[in-house]
């Protein structure tokens, strides 16, 4: 079982570039080898912040891109799941932000875990986020990401 803490404010960033291709990364959790997920790009709320300029920062630091966000657009999700030994439970927003470039992307200031931790991130088309072996985290990333930018008809159905 899982030691509890509480679920630090915390927001992730759904990023879209020109083509419509979302942006994940891959993380192998510190704590258990064996799990490893995709899932935007976000993380915890710093004192002072608000949730859109926790948003931009998340992204910079992960990513190395400056992601525009799309006002308005964010769905709030819900949260339960262990990272680390420890099982987090509480609400996280998931923002929509728009890249324009399409440029590789290279992390910006990740921990040195975090470092470790990360195996890949790419820009991934809709039918490559379904193909995808590990699982997205949370498990309704698809739901998320149809609620922030309703699928046009085709590819993603």
């Amino acid at each position: 079982m899982a030691e509890a803490a509480p679920f630090r404010q915390a927001v992730r960033v759904v990023c879209l570039d020109a083509l419509g291709r979302v942006f994940l990364q891959r993380w192998r959790d510190p704590g258990d080898d064996d799990h490893v997920v995709w899932e935007p790009p976000g993380g915890g709320v710093e004192d002072g912040e608000d949730e859109p300029a926790a948003a931009v920062r998340e992204v910079l630091e992960e990513t190395g891109m400056t992601a525009t966000l799309v006002p308005g657009r964010s769905v709030v999700v819900p949260r339960d799941l262990v990272w680390n030994g420890r099982r987090h439970v509480g609400p996280e927003p998931f923002l929509l932000a728009r890249v324009d470039a399409t440029a590789p992307v290279a992390p910006d200031a990740l921990s040195e875990v975090e470092r470790a931790t990360l195996l890949d991130a790419r820009w991934l088309t809709w039918p490559e986020v379904l193909a995808l072996t590990d699982p997205l985290e949370p498990p309704t990333l698809g739901d998320i990401l149809a609620a922030l930018d309703p699928p046009a008809p085709g590819p993603r159905e």
